[in-house]
């Protein structure tokens, strides 16, 4: 991963919070083990409490409710399904109350009793938790304490005539503490709630505690019927204890015997527990609608709510639709405002009290809005217009806490998106609080506040945040798992994938930080050398009462196109064509025309230009304002041709255009006279499309109006432009046999056609009808052997066809193994399915097929290798893989997501610069830019220049030193390398002599190079007590492993070589890095002498992905020292067998070395041409005491040593 552009962390989505004792309880999904309980002690971050249900869906832990210092809730293990669970904040004490409902369904579904209403009854005794749960007998009201859960009573028994057990399913429990009644009575602690009965319907219940048992019996029957009757419900509602008694809302009434109905419609009823104490309390809006049918107006109270010793609620008034009303309890309810005046309904909701005003939304006329109250007409107002005209700013937010006497809420200005608002109750105090999300896009939607310990803990789609209600004072709470860790958002063309580009040895790709916008941004390989090229579409500022905040806008750059060495793109404003060489200063603008289908041809951009003069017509630039003009004005005047399609084959821009009399072929040598139209049906168009070049030729699709859409060719002429076979011959068909080009391959086209005959098959050609035969019907039937899953994006298959190692790859179906994905040499017997990657009938459905090295790349789903109890096999998420062609050579290359069975859906793979770079999503980071370096022997030719030239060149060649931020590039050294490095780490040591580079590009992992002993001076200088190699190493470790950890990533962590001493000072590093349980890469030695053996025994080999020895048999270096670290190892032979040629000449690749360093200049050292190895899985003969090389003993190695003495050649 180059860098986390986006330091965001992804969204866990907090929903429920609350604080049981000193821990504070959270509902959050961590990325890992999905929706899951996590618990904070207010001020780390919260670590995840039990996973409860293994995997990435969670337990979904909800009804988080505290119980005398246990939080009881409720959630699925898995297991027994949604059940009651309890913890007191560990993994131990995290556990299941009660399966009560046990068992599964008919359909095979696990039953679930699935808790709610969670409601604490405090008694002297301790408190109980009732709530509501389904069972074998219903729905019905149960309790759990310390001693477990249980069935309060099967309150509506019976089954129905379905014979399904019937449900009371109580409603608004409602806990009334042990109090003294009127009379002075005690009355036992009781649970009120509204229950249904087959005989009464939904009416007000109780259920009284005494002494741990509980009595459960009906306060009164509001609605009365006759006996015998069908009942009617009085469906209390909005329960709510207030000044000693129950207010809530009821239909109350009765009908006599005769079914004459009296009733004053839904009002607001109170009650003292008792029969004879329940009773209306007003009636707000009285008469009737209908005075035959005697049908009763409605006040409706809901949302009942107690204010500094008012209760207010909203209801319906007889000339007012719904408002906020008043009572004190004592007197007559009051209307405190009509907001909407006349009979419009404002619509009060989210009543939430505070120790100032009573805050609550409506919608005065001008869309829902914050308004408070004290419960004067006078004093009830508006806060502010948040999102002035008529939408509400609350669409997309949830909750609202009080904080002291302000209100914390999540609100949509319109222009900002949803963020966290305070407000005071007036203009000035009612404002953003802090913009968590920059963007108008922003998805934050704040919501779950909950006021806890003098501050408001909520969610935003992010992550959990506190505030105290300042915005330096309003910081998230990362979860422990991914406190680290941050998110990508790369950008997406609304024509294809997010493209890359190289130039200039750096990355070029388009992406959002989360601060700017998408815009451009390059990296050379390192988290440092990752950054903004330019900010091209600045934001705006946006002043707000208290704050200024900027909002970033984007340019949001496509088609990603290099040229030479600058990158060309276009941005959203207009498609405006630009053009950078990697600098801010050289990101500019090349005038005002809208670009689009950007391509690469002799040197220049050609692109379809958009001007209002022109139209849309063929443009070139060479990268200046000057240089970008019109090629060709193909459909003149304001009208267009619009040419897409831009395919290059044999020195020639082949692309489709409409002149005015059809869409037809054209080709052009960049010049106006040289743009020629290919006119393949004079009629009227032939629309051709999927172009695709072999060998200076272009294959395409095009319908002449005669035999349909059929396989054409040209070269470039209209004598050579020609139907290569008309495949589809029948009376019947006159559509063709619609070919799919896919590549060619030794001079042929591969395709798939439609005969008649077979049905989709795989066919090749020459280009001549004689030539065009069909290789292979893969699915021998009238069905599509080719699935074409993407869409052509001016050319061919593009991402489902690649050609490696003399043959075509490519997904195809043969009616037995799904979409899998199959090769051809363009021979029958040459063309197989690779391998079912997805055992079975399921399909891993390739995509994305890209060559890198020698290797073919893609994406793919995988499936478990066993199948389950029902045949199938599992799906275990889509990852990148690679492929030598052969079945036992195919697997998953990189398996980035484990954190969940989706995989990392890899996609936009790109291979150029020696490197694959791809989007991938770990799990944890969210969509990210990954980049895979050259690996095994390829990368060892890499390691070989570095540690013998690269590392050496300050030394031997004092003339150009080398210092930070310099390039290195391999290719204008003279080396067959597609490396371009920056120096990132430069140490040059005076005092010790030590040397070493620390080197990052955007196509290899970061490497470290350290210096050997530069010549027989040095040598000695090297075992002086203050530059010997132990000491070099000692003295600048510091600086080293501050390198390493500020430029690794755990997929791309650093690499070290060396040659000689640097190769024994770089297993020095390896062991004392890895002993600390870092991690690095491949560690690469030559001709390096052994290191002690306590050293060479702290390496730790886990945390390295590959060790390698190269020793040259001769060599005596290698025979210093005790002990090499862990690893393989590779011996050479050659027949020049002087001494110092053995130590100093490569073994992998063709060097350059210095003279002297008294005479600048470079020399070359060859690798022996009759070089050969033999390889050793471990290093237990290299280390083995005895070991000797074959052509030297002890005698030889003095005879050796007294030769290096009078050398003046370098070690």
């Amino acid at each position: 991963m180059l860098r986390d552009v986006n330091v965001e962390i992804p969204g866990s989505r907090p929903t429920e919070i609350i604080k049981v004792g000193d821990q504070v309880f959270v509902s959050a999904d961590d990325g890992i083990h999905g929706r899951e309980l996590f618990v904070s002690n207010g001020s780390d971050p919260p670590r995840l409490v039990k996973d409860i249900s293994p995997g990435f869906e969670g337990s979904d832990p909800s009804n988080l409710t505290d119980v005398d210092g246990t939080l009881y809730f409720v959630a699925d293990d898995g297991i027994n399904g949604r059940e009651l669970w309890k913890s007191n904040g560990t993994a131990a004490g995290t556990m299941l109350v009660l399966d009560i409902f046990p068992g599964m369904s008919d359909s095979g579904n696990i039953h679930s009793s699935s808790p709610s209403s969670l409601t604490v009854a405090t008694t002297t005794s301790g408190s109980v938790l009732f709530f509501v749960a389904d069972s074998p007998v219903g729905v019905e009201l149960w309790k759990a304490d310390a001693g477990g859960a249980s069935l309060v009573l099967d309150l509506n028994g019976g089954v129905d005539e379905f014979d399904n057990p019937r449900s009371s399913t109580p409603r608004d429990l409602t806990f009334w503490p042990e109090h003294t009644d009127q009379d002075l009575n005690l009355v036992p602690p009781t649970l009120y709630f509204s229950a249904e009965t087959e005989t009464l319907g939904r009416e007000l219940w109780r259920t009284v505690l005494n002494d741990g048992n509980t009595t459960t019996s009906l306060v009164k029957n509001l609605f009365a019927d006759p006996i015998g009757a069908t009942p009617n419900s009085s469906n209390p509602t909005d329960i709510i204890l207030y000044k000693s008694q129950l207010f809530f809302a009821a239909s109350g009434g009765e009908i006599d015997g005769e079914g004459n109905v009296t009733s004053e419609g839904r009002e607001l009823w109170h009650s003292d527990g008792t029969a004879g104490g329940t009773e209306l309390y007003a009636d707000i809006f009285p008469g009737y609608s209908d005075t035959e049918q005697q049908v009763p107006f409605n006040s409706s109270p809901i949302r009942m709510t107690e204010h500094k010793g008012g209760l207010y609620f909203a209801a319906l008034g007889p000339s007012t639709g719904s408002e906020l009303w008043r009572t004190d309890g004592e007197t007559a309810p009051t209307m405190v405002a009509n907001i909407r005046g006349g009979s419009g309904s404002s619509a009060p909701a989210d009543l939430t009290s505070t120790e100032g005003y009573l805050f609550f939304t409506a919608d005065g006329g001008q869309g829902r809005e914050l308004w408070r109250t004290d419960g004067t007409t006078a004093e009830t107002k508006i806060t502010r217009d948040i999102r002035p005209g008529t939408g509400s700013p609350f669409l997309f937010t949830r909750g609202y806490a009080a904080l002291g006497s302000s209100v914390i809420f999540g609100a949509d200005d319109g222009t900002l998106g949803p963020e966290v608002w305070i407000s005071d109750g007036s203009l000035e105090g009612t404002h953003l609080l802090k913009e968590i999300q920059f963007g108008r896009n922003s998805a934050v939607t704040p919501g779950a506040f909950s006021s806890i310990d003098g501050g408001v803990y909520f969610g935003v789609s992010d992550q959990l945040w506190k505030t105290d209600g300042t915005e330096e004072g309003t910081a998230r709470f990362a979860l422990n798992t991914i406190a680290t860790v941050g998110s990508f958002e790369p950008s997406f063309s609304d024509i294809g994938p997010p493209t890359f580009a190289m130039a200039n040895g750096l990355l070029f790709f388009a992406s959002d930080d989360g601060k700017n916008g998408v815009e451009l941004w390059k990296s050379n390989g390192s988290p440092s050398g990752t950054k903004m090229v330019r900010d091209i579409s600045p934001g705006t500022t946006i002043t707000f009462p208290g704050s200024t905040i900027e909002t970033p806008n984007s340019s949001r750059p496509k088609e990603l196109t290099a040229v030479v060495d600058k990158v060309y793109f276009r941005i959203e404003d207009g498609d405006q064509l630009m053009v950078s060489d990697g600098t801010e200063s050289g990101t500019v603008s090349l005038g005002n025309v809208a670009a689009e289908h950007l391509t690469s041809f002799a040197g220049k951009l050609f692109f379809a230009g958009r001007t209002a003069a022109s139209g849309t017509e063929l443009w070139v630039s060479d990268g200046t304002q000057e240089g970008t003009v019109m090629v060709a004005d193909l459909a003149t005047g304001a009208a267009s041709s619009y040419p897409s399609k831009l395919t290059t084959a044999g020195g020639k821009l082949f692309f489709v255009a409409d002149d005015g009399s059809g869409t037809e072929l054209w080709t052009t040598d960049g010049t106006q006279q040289g743009t020629v139209k290919l006119d393949i049906s004079p009629a009227g168009g032939s629309y051709p499309t999927q172009l695709t070049p072999v060998d200076g030729r272009v294959f395409f699709r095009a319908n002449d109006q005669t035999h349909g859409n059929e396989l054409w060719v040209s070269d470039g002429t209209q004598e050579g432009t020609m139907i290569v076979r008309d495949l589809a011959i029948s009376p019947s068909i006159d559509y063709g046999s619609d070919p799919i080009p896919l590549t060619g391959l030794n001079g042929n086209l591969l395709f798939f056609a439609d005969d008649v005959s077979h049905g989709q098959a795989l066919w090749k050609t020459d280009g001549t009808s004689e030539g065009t035969v069909m290789v292979k019907d893969i699915w021998p039937s009238l069905s599509y052997d080719y699935e074409f899953m993407g869409n052509e994006i001016d050319g061919g298959a593009a991402g489902l066809v690649a050609v490696v190692g003399g043959k075509v790859f490519f997904p195809a179906e043969d009616g037995t193994h799904g979409t899998e994905l199959w090769s051809s040499d363009g021979t029958t017997a040459g063309t197989t399915m690779v391998g079912d990657l997805f055992p079975g009938e399921e399909s891993s459905r390739p995509s994305e097929l890209t060559v890198n090295g020698d290797r073919l790349f893609f994406a793919a789903n995988q499936g478990s290798a066993a199948p389950d109890e029902f045949g199938f096999h599992d799906f275990l998420g889509r990852e990148l893989w690679s492929s030598d062609g052969t079945a036992g050579g195919t697997s998953v290359y990189a398996e980035l997501n484990t954190t969940n069975n989706n995989g990392s859906q890899p996609r936009s793979l790109a291979a150029f610069g020696g490197g694959l770079h791809f989007i991938a999503d770990d799990g944890i980071h969210g969509p990210e830019v990954w980049t895979t370096s050259l690996r095994l022997d390829e990368d060892d030719l890499l390691f070989e220049t570095l540690a013998r030239d690269i590392a050496y060149r300050d030394a031997l060649d004092g003339t150009t030193p080398i210092v930070r931020n310099d390039t290195i590039n391999l290719a204008a050294l003279g080396y067959n390398s597609p490396f371009v490095f920056t120096v990132d780490l430069v140490i040059h040591d005076t005092m010790t002599g030590f040397d070493a580079y620390g080197l990052v590009a955007a196509n290899a992992d970061p490497i470290l190079a350290i210096r050997g002993s530069a010549n027989i001076d040095d040598f000695y200088s090297d075992l002086l007590p203050e530059g010997i190699g132990v000491n070099q190493y000692e003295e600048n470790k510091t600086a080293l492993f501050n390198w390493i950890n500020q430029v690794s990533t755990p997929n791309h962590p650093v690499s070290i070589t060396g040659h000689s001493l640097g190769g024994a000072l770089t297993q020095l590093v390896a062991s004392a890095y890895t002993a600390a349980n870092g991690k690095l890469g491949q560690i690469v030695t030559f001709n390096a002498p052994a290191i002690n053996e306590t050293p060479a025994d702290a390496f730790v080999s886990s945390n390295a992905q590959r060790v390698m020895h190269y020793i040259t048999d001769g060599d005596p270096v290698s025979l210093a020292g005790y002990k090499f670290i862990e690893g393989a190892w590779r011996r050479s032979y050659f027949s020049d067998l002087n001494i110092a040629h053995n130590h100093q000449f490569p073994v992998l690749v063709d060097y350059s070395i210095a003279d002297d360093p008294s005479t600048p200049g470079l020399d070359r050292r060859f690798r022996a041409p009759d070089i050969a190895f033999e390889e050793y899985a471990d290093t237990s003969i290299l280390n083995d005491p005895l070991f000797h090389h074959t052509d030297s003993d002890y005698f030889f190695w003095l005879a050796a040593a007294q030769a290096l003495t009078s050398s003046d050649d370098d070690l």
